[in-house]
C-alpha cells in the first residue's frame, strides 16, 4: 500500500496543474505580443527614414557586404579629368546606352559634370552593371554612385587609372519612354506533334502567338491547349509554294484555284481552329503572288472577321496589297528569326528584330518550334525588354 501511495505521489508531483500550463501560454502569448510590437517598430522606423532620405548612396559591388566603417571612409578627391581623358568613359557611356537603345544618347557637359538623360522606369542598377563592364576596358571604374530620390538623378564618380576622376550625372526624366518598340513573334508548324518542346512553347511566360497547321494529327489538342495558355491562335494555311516539296492534306490553297474553292477551302480551315483569330501562310511563295488567288482568300477572311499576316515567303507577294484595297486588317513578317537552325544565327536575327522594332516602333516576327530557337528565345526576350523592346500579341499591332 505505502508503494501504492509513494507511485501515485511521485505522478502527482511531476505533472503539471493546469494554473501552470495556463500561465506558461499567458507569458508565451505575451512574449509574443513584445516581439511582434518590436518588429513593427523597426519596420515604421526603417520606412521613415527611408522615405524621409533624399539621397541614398548605393554601395558598389565590388565592397564586401560586411566591411568595416573604414572601408565607407571618404575616398580622397580625385583631380578633374581634362575633356580628352574624360572622352574614353563618355564613349563607353554612349555604347552602353546604345546597348539599351535609349533614343536619346547626348552627354553634355555643365560645369563640373556631364549630363545624360534616361527615362524615369528604366532599370538603372542593370545599366550600371552593363557600364561597368565597358569602363573596364577604358581603365575606369565607378568609385560611388548616390541616388537623389527628390531630384530623380543618379550621381556617378568614375576614376581613371585612379589618378583622375569625372562625375556624371544621369536624370530621370518623366518625357523618355522605356519602351523602344514592339514586337509580335509569331511560332510557326504547330500540328505535327503534342510533346514537352510543344507544351514549353504554349505555356512560355511571354507573349507567343501561336500558328497552327489544319488537319494535322495533333492540331485540335494543340489548338485546345494554346486556348487553355490564352494565347493568340493563327491558322497557319499551307498554300502552294514555287519550287519546294509541299503535302497538301486537303487544305493547300493550290495556284489557280477557282474563287469558290479558295473561299471554301480557307472556312474549312477556320473551322478547325474556332479560337484562331487570323492566318497566315504556310510556304506560298507562288500563290501569294497570284492576285486572284490572295482575293478570294483575303474575302472569306475578311467575310469572317479576321486578319491576315503575309509571312512573305515571296518578295513579289500582293497579299498585303490586295488585303489594304478590301480594307483587310494586314500585317507582313520582317524577319525569320531561325532560317537557319543554329543558336548564334538566332540571337543575330533577334537583335536584328530589336533594332527594326526600335526604329520603326513595331515588327512582326516569324520563328519555328525548334529546340534551338526555344533556347534562344527563353535566354534573350527578357534581355531584349531590358533594352526597352515589348513584346506583344499579334493583335496587340493592330489596335
Amino acid at each position: 500500500m505505502r508503494r501504492f501511495f509513494r507511485k501515485e505521489n511521485q505522478r502527482f508531483n511531476h505533472e503539471p496543474s493546469q494554473e501552470l500550463l495556463n500561465l506558461k501560454k499567458y507569458r508565451l502569448h505575451i512574449g509574443l505580443v513584445v516581439l511582434a510590437l518590436l518588429l513593427l517598430s523597426a519596420n515604421l522606423y526603417f520606412f521613415y527614414r527611408t522615405s524621409h532620405q533624399d539621397a541614398v548612396e548605393v554601395i558598389p559591388e565590388g565592397r564586401r557586404p560586411g566591411a568595416q566603417p573604414e572601408a565607407r571612409a571618404r575616398r580622397p578627391s580625385l583631380p578633374a579629368a581634362s575633356a580628352q581623358e574624360a572622352e574614353p568613359v563618355l564613349d563607353a557611356i554612349r555604347k552602353t546606352m546604345a546597348d539599351y537603345r535609349l533614343k536619346s544618347q547626348t552627354i553634355r557637359k555643365r560645369e563640373n559634370a556631364y549630363i545624360a538623360s534616361l527615362p524615369k522606369d528604366f532599370n538603372f542598377h542593370r545599366f550600371q552593371f552593363n557600364l561597368r563592364e565597358k569602363l573596364d576596358d577604358a581603365d575606369a571604374k565607378i568609385v560611388q554612385t548616390i541616388e537623389d530620390r527628390r531630384k530623380n538623378r543618379f550621381d556617378l564618380i568614375i576614376s581613371i587609372d585612379d589618378e583622375k576622376s569625372i562625375k556624371v550625372i544621369f536624370y530621370r526624366r518623366e518625357s523618355l519612354s522605356a519602351v523602344n518598340g514592339q514586337a509580335a513573334i509569331i511560332i510557326d508548324d504547330f500540328g505535327y506533334a503534342y510533346n514537352d518542346l510543344v507544351q514549353k512553347f504554349l505555356f512560355f511566360p511571354k507573349p507567343l502567338t501561336i500558328s497552327i497547321i489544319p488537319g494535322l494529327k495533333e492540331t485540335a489538342k494543340v489548338a485546345r491547349d494554346a486556348k487553355l495558355a490564352e494565347r493568340e491562335i493563327l491558322v497557319h494555311m499551307p498554300m502552294e509554294p514555287l519550287n519546294e516539296k509541299f503535302s497538301d492534306e486537303g487544305y493547300t490553297i493550290l495556284s489557280g484555284l477557282v474563287g469558290c474553292t479558295v473561299r471554301l477551302g480557307v472556312q474549312q480551315a477556320l473551322a478547325k481552329s474556332p479560337e484562331a483569330i487570323g492566318m497566315n501562310n504556310h510556304q506560298g511563295s507562288k500563290v501569294t503572288a497570284e492576285r486572284v488567288v490572295m482575293k478570294a482568300v483575303l474575302g472569306e477572311l475578311k467575310k469572317q472577321n479576321k486578319f491576315f499576316i503575309d509571312s512573305r515567303t515571296n518578295p513579289k507577294s500582293v497579299a498585303v496589297e490586295v488585303a489594304r484595297e478590301l480594307k483587310v486588317p494586314v500585317g507582313a513578317n520582317k524577319i525569320f528569326l531561325d532560317a537557319e537552325d543554329d543558336e548564334d544565327f538566332i540571337v543575330r536575327q533577334m537583335n536584328r528584330m530589336a533594332d527594326m522594332a526600335s526604329q520603326n516602333g513595331q515588327v512582326i516576327a516569324i520563328a519555328h518550334m525548334r529546340k534551338k530557337t526555344f533556347k534562344v528565345l527563353e535566354q534573350m526576350m527578357p534581355q531584349l525588354e531590358d533594352q526597352g523592346i515589348r513584346f506583344v500579341y499579334i493583335s496587340d499591332l493592330f489596335d
